[in-house]
């Protein structure tokens, strides 16, 4: 598989050059280091997609909530709310 890419090989030695400068030079601490890297990537990339989501749903709901023409804002108290619905 390496031999067919020369990219993913120079990029696995370039990985593993720096594991070593760093002091890991046990395979195997490498390779627990990589996939903590990875789970700790997969996480915020998670993380990420549901900021967006939730942005996206505080927008659509900020523009959509709208009862006889007075517009109300998420986090607006009740009492404010039912008062300017009254006037």
């Amino acid at each position: 598989m390496l031999q067919n890419n020369p990219e993913l090989k120079s990029k696995i030695d370039q990985l593993w050059n720096k594991f070593w400068a760093g002091g890991i030079s046990n395979p195997l601490t490498a390779i627990e280091q990589i996939t903590y890297l990875l789970f700790m990537k997969r996480l915020d990339e998670l993380d990420q997609k549901s900021l967006q989501m939730l942005n996206g749903r505080e927008k659509a709901i900020n523009q959509n909530l709208q009862i006889n023409g007075c517009h109300l804002s998420i986090g607006q108290p009740y009492q404010l709310m039912h008062q300017s619905m009254k006037s």
